[in-house]
């Protein structure tokens, strides 16, 4: 008997497992459930980290930008007539 059809013979016999049988077949869902959520976990955590150096790349334009506006116009308050 070839290891497929033992496997077939087993899974129609699901309900002939005894408790221990049950225990060791949830406890291999479980596992691989878990290794599918954690692949899952780490992609999301990689595809996050793009996402917010991105943003960080594209704002950094924007933030120089208004610190030089900020810059030109303190040096224009300091040039009119009222601060003296």
């Amino acid at each position: 008997m070839t290891t497929a059809n033992k496997f077939t013979a087993t899974l129609k016999n699901v309900r002939d497992w005894n408790t221990p049988q049950r225990y060791k077949a949830f406890q291999y869902v479980i596992w691989g459930a878990s290794s599918a959520m954690l692949v899952s976990l780490i992609s999301a955590a990689g595809y996050q980290r793009s996402l917010t150096q991105q943003i960080g790349r594209d704002s950094a334009q924007s933030v120089l930008t208004a610190e030089r506006w900020k810059q030109a116009a303190a040096g224009l308050d300091s040039l009119s007539p009222t601060n003296s």
